[in-house]
């Protein structure tokens, strides 16, 4: 049996966790090496389909200590147990947005609740034999205790939660053997469960009753004072009240010969109130089956089960809520009530409380009319569903002042709330925040929905279509019903408009339901107070902003506000959910809802949208140029980066490490704003210009996010056509060394002549001669060996009457690359040796020791080519400990070295090492854009994966 999700071929996970902890691969036993992969394979088991984020597995896996690189130990131990489970056939572990997910999973300990909640179910229905038959079957499960051989606090939190579950179950099923007149099973079951536990006073009670009704009471006695001096000397206590009520029936004869009828219920009117089932649930099955199991606990807590989901408009909450209940309706013997409190619905009041309860009184049955007041009303209300198990949805809620008053009061019910705001206010309410779905999940939502199963012509264009909605339910089911309704020509001329970012946002409107007018609800609700209508200020300064993320900071410079009080306004449009949390102290903007934030910025008046502009440019500016000065000192006094303006608020990094994470999550927001910035009808040049000098410096090191970096290059080169300005020769060249890197040769030459002219014009040698060895690597990388290694000895002697030993480092490098290439191993050491010496020389400041790195790295790849393994593995460590020090252990040359190793250990019979080392390799390349999907899937199922040609060396 597979997931439905899941690829041909697959074979299922099943993990064992009530008892010792193991686990099984289409029926085979699966060894993990170590001991983290066990642990890491047991989280994602406990939670088979929903996302684990990857600090959460960080803080359980090391919950002593985090370590200083936890996110990258963490996704390496991802990458190796999805290489494990690939190995045994299996492909559902799903990694995206820093979560990972196992599909296609199953464990004893979900089999158990599943069993267990199927008894409750008929001892509710009065059928005792399918009652203990479900008992039985999930005891059957149990090996032990659970999660055996897991330790730190959390799996042991898991284990306690799983052990007074399987009490509580134990404890049900005794009783129901007793209901069922099966005194010699129950004395059998108590026996067992007082080896365990020889003071539950649960077990002895079963046993003492079971004991009576045979004829031995004076033994039920017996039990019950040893189990009382028992209590009396290890814990101080006395026996409770339902056990000593039991002895007291037992001494007085007074206990019921046979078990009690169950008590008649008197007949009342049963609502059933739930709107249709929705017709296409997908990608929230996980979820919805633990809160469904959460909400038919039957009031363990002593109070009713609360489940309050919020989200941003569009995302399915009442669709969720509505699935959920209809799959535990049979679990709400007295009823399922229903409202929509239309708190967001466009054109709609929100529904007053005392409305809904006089409508849901007169639903039970109970009279209204003389009722003076809401007060009184609620208090009716609590009466009438006390005792009673009844679901209850209260669905698009504006708050929770709007909820509470309709919440019942003792245990038995159930209540699901959906909401855009979270109610935290309710006191015991679960929190369930809801996202958009998942790629896959979204093109099959539209695809059965529209009814389009066409062929494979047609699925890259409904990929399209799902890609464009953005994993947005309602986007999605509003294009579905429009494709439905439509001709076959419909899907491409909805198609030809989503193209288009103008009219994206009206093709997502059909007769009923508009997106647009839903996120005006949104708007509409914050406009009520001063706070809300500073959010909705920057909400429309937000559409002026053309990057996934947004920071405090930010967001101050387009308000001219100070950041703290930018960082409140934005929390306001996350309580509105116009915004999510992306990260600390960052939001993101659905693309959608991205698109109608850029239509209120269209209504700024002119001179203050050229403002925010201009202060949210001066903000990434700002921050660019000081990351560049954390990786660079150097480059304080750079003329082709701006001084800075204290006036404006930049992005808050310490070290190198920061600095660089700010500059990759920002990167392509930087690229869309220097883009932008040309296409304006008075081109901003210097801006352009400017944001590639302060970017480019530190990611083009190690060709971080090549594709980015391109567009990047590519605009500043652009910007570069006017006047000359002091950045222009660098942004000519670092496009030209990009060009150069993804083999474009004649795009590259062109930039590289463009880059020299300025050089000549300035009488700069130094940068002349650098350019003419990037353009002989070029020519090495084209495949003219020759005529570079003529090239590299021509521009030896002026490297060397200049002194530059950088570039002389270079053209050593690249020398040993040749000599290696054609087969003269012993000179290509030697040369890269020579590199080597010249680099260490060199190296003081961090710009050289980075170089250095890349250059010690090239030197291991000729010592192993050499058969000098014991050096090169030495030498490829040294480049690991550089880069780990100076905050890139994302960078390509961390790849390279880390790939140099996995060759050493495949070459000295260590193929686990190997593979360990090659994937870790494959998932920086990966993240770092360097390879395509395809490409590193490739890696991760080869047992011998070629070098990449993405590497440098």
């Amino acid at each position: 049996m597979h997931h439905q999700d899941g690829y041909p071929g697959d074979r299922d996970i099943h993990a064992r966790l009530l008892g010792p902890v193991r686990f099984e691969c289409g029926g085979e036993r699966l060894a993990l090496p170590g001991a983290q992969l066990p642990k890491l394979l047991a989280l994602l088991a406990l939670r088979p389909g929903r996302p684990v984020p990857l600090d959460r597995a960080i803080a359980l896996l090391w919950p002593d200590r985090v370590p200083e690189h936890g996110v990258r130990m963490a996704q390496n131990l991802v990458s190796r147990l999805r290489t494990s489970l690939h190995r045994a056939g299996h492909r559902g572990l799903k990694v995206e947005r820093r979560t990972v997910a196992l599909l296609d999973a199953h464990s004893d300990a979900e089999r158990f609740e599943a069993l267990a909640a199927d008894a409750r179910r008929a001892h509710r229905a009065g059928d005792h034999r399918a009652e203990t038959s479900r008992y039985e079957s999930a005891l059957d499960l149990v090996r032990g205790e659970p999660l055996l051989g897991l330790d730190g606090p959390a799996f042991a939190a898991e284990a306690s939660r799983l052990a007074a579950l399987l009490d509580r179950t134990r404890n049900a099923h005794m009783e129901a053997l007793l209901e069922a007149g099966e005194y010699e099973r129950v004395l059998e079951h108590a026996g067992r469960a007082l080896t365990r536990d020889p003071l539950s006073q649960q077990a002895t009670r079963a046993a003492m009753i079971a004991q009576h009704h045979r004829g031995e009471s004076q033994a039920a006695c017996e039990a019950y004072r040893n189990l009382r001096d028992s209590l009396a000397e290890e814990t101080g206590l006395d026996p409770n009240p339902e056990l000593t009520e039991t002895f007291e029936h037992i001494l007085r004869g007074t206990l019921p010969a046979d078990p009690a009828p169950p008590a008649p219920q008197t007949a009342g009117p049963v609502p059933r109130e739930l709107p249709t089932a929705p017709a296409h649930f997908l990608g929230r099955d996980a979820l919805a089956k633990d809160l469904a199991d959460k909400l038919t606990r039957g009031g363990a807590s002593g109070r009713p089960e609360i489940v309050a989901v919020n989200g941003a408009g569009g995302t399915g909450k009442s669709a969720l809520a509505v699935h959920i209940a209809h799959s535990i309706a049979p679990d709400f013997p007295d009823g399922q009530l229903y409202v929509d409190l239309h708190g967001t619905t466009p054109g709609r009041e929100p529904l007053g409380s005392g409305h809904v309860l006089h409508r849901f009184l007169r639903t039970l049955g109970a009279t209204t009319v003389e009722l003076p007041d809401d007060e009184e009303a609620a208090a009716l209300y609590r009466t009438a569903t006390a005792g009673k198990r009844i679901l209850i949805v209260l669905d698009n809620a504006r708050d929770a002042g709007q909820v509470r008053p309709l919440l019942p009061g003792g245990p038995g019910c159930a209540v699901i709330v959906t909401s855009r705001r979270a109610v935290a206010s309710i006191d015991g309410a679960a929190l369930v925040p809801l996202d958009v779905l998942d790629d896959r999940s979204a093109l099959r939502l539209l695809t059965r929905a529209s009814g389009r199963q066409a062929g494979e012509d047609r699925e890259g264009v409904l990929a399209e279509l799902a890609a464009h909605c953005g994993g947005l339910p309602l986007a999605l089911c509003i294009l579905a019903a429009r494709l439905r309704s439509g001709a076959p020509e419909e899907l491409d001329r909805i198609r030809d408009f989503m193209r288009r970012d103008a009219d994206r946002l009206d093709e997502f409107a059909d007769n009923e339901r508009s997106l647009a007018a839903s996120l005006n609800v949104g708007i509409r609700d914050l406009q009520t107070s001063p706070t809300g209508r500073q959010a909705v200020d920057l909400f429309r300064r937000i559409g002026l902003h053309s990057g996934p993320h947004i920071g405090p900071e930010a967001a101050a410079a387009m308000t001219a506000t100070p950041v703290p009080e930018a960082r409140r306004t934005m929390h306001a449009l996350f309580q509105a959910r116009l915004v999510e949390p992306a990260g600390p102290d960052r939001y993101r903007t659905h693309d959608v809802v991205r698109l109608f934030a850029r239509r209120m910025a269209g209504g700024l008046p002119t001179e203050e949208r050229d403002e925010a502009l201009a202060r949210l440019k001066g903000h990434y500016l700002q921050s660019a140029r000081a990351a560049y000065a954390l990786h660079d000192p150097r480059t304080v006094d750079d003329p082709g980066l701006p001084p800075e303006d204290p006036r404006i608020p930049r992005a808050s990094m310490e070290g190198k490490e920061e600095a660089y994470e700010w500059l990759e999550a920002e990167l392509p927001t930087m690229v869309e704003l220097a883009r932008r910035a040309l296409a304006e009808p008075e081109p901003d040049r210097e801006f352009a210009g400017r944001i590639g000098r302060a970017v480019l410096g530190p990611l083009m090191q190690n060709y971080s996010h090549i594709s980015d970096l391109l567009h990047l290059a590519r605009t500043a080169s652009e910007a570069a056509a006017g006047p000359r300005r002091p950045w222009h020769g660098y942004a000519h060249r670092t496009y030209a060394q990009l060009n150069t890197q993804l083999r474009r040769f004649d795009t590259a030459a062109s930039a590289f002549a463009e880059a020299k002219r300025i050089a000549a014009e300035d009488g700069d040698e130094c940068e002349s001669l650098w350019l003419s060895v990037n353009e002989a690597r070029m020519t090495m990388m084209a495949g003219d060996h020759g005529a570079a290694l003529a090239e590299f000895q021509r521009l030896l002697p002026p490297v060397r009457r200049l002194g530059l030993q950088r570039h002389e480092a270079w053209i050593k490098v690249y020398e040993s690359l040749i000599l290696d290439a054609r087969g003269e191993v012993g000179a290509a050491v030697a040369a890269g040796g020579e590199a080597v010496s010249l680099a260490r020389a060199g190296r003081l400041d961090v710009v050289a020791e980075t170089e250095y790195a890349g250059v010690l790295c090239n030197h291991g790849f000729r010592l192993s080519r050499a058969g000098r393994r014991d050096e090169a593995l030495e030498a490829f460590e040294s480049v690991e400990g550089i880069v780990m020090a100076r905050g890139q252990a994302r960078s390509s040359v961390h790849a390279e070295a880390l790939w140099g190793v996995a060759e050493i250990h495949h070459a000295e019979g260590r193929p686990a090492d190997a593979r360990r080392c090659w994937d870790e390799a494959a998932v920086i390349i990966r993240r770092l854009g360097l390879v395509d999907e395809e490409t590193f899937q490739g890696f991760l199922r080869s047992p011998r994966p070629r070098v990449p040609a993405a590497f440098r060396l």
